[in-house]
């Protein structure tokens, strides 16, 4: 395994592939801890490109950031649009047939990490994971954070 998480640029990879029809900007980069476990680098991405594509298909937004840090011993990741946001229902959905906010939930439980979804009507919305490295055991390969 390399040094580097391959994690910040597969979610680029997500990130231009998925606006690519859209005028977005540039999504935002930054840095990330060495070495997570390939299930949780999977998850992560996974709930990265639903959340990218609920942007494009559904918000209106024309501007897209994206985050992906540690820092505190905590790796963090951020996909915040500035669309047309939505109220969910009190079963989660925010319409019937759309499970795409209880897939992220079901992915961030799978792994540790809390989801938050923020969304505010006429505002945008943003999705936040937050992942407790020490949550991660070392013998899956994660290295110490410095």
């Amino acid at each position: 395994m390399s040094e580097e998480s391959g994690l910040a640029e597969a979610i680029a990879d997500a990130a231009r592939q998925i606006t690519e029809t859209k005028a977005f900007n540039s999504p935002e980069y930054r840095e990330m801890p060495p070495r997570l476990p390939a299930d949780v680098e999977f998850n992560l991405l996974r709930i990265a490109a639903e959340a990218l594509s609920n942007c494009v298909k559904h918000s209106g937004a024309n501007s897209i950031e994206v985050g992906l840090d540690s820092a505190h011993g905590v790796v963090h990741l951020e996909v915040k649009d500035n669309g047309s946001g939505f109220i969910r229902k009190e079963n989660g959905y925010t319409s019937e047939g759309h499970y795409g906010l209880v897939g992220m939930k079901e992915r961030s439980a799978q792994i540790g990490a809390a989801l938050d979804v923020v969304s505010v009507p006429g505002r945008g919305t943003t999705v936040s994971v937050d992942l407790p490295m020490d949550s991660l055991r070392e013998d899956k390969g994660v290295e110490a954070l410095p």
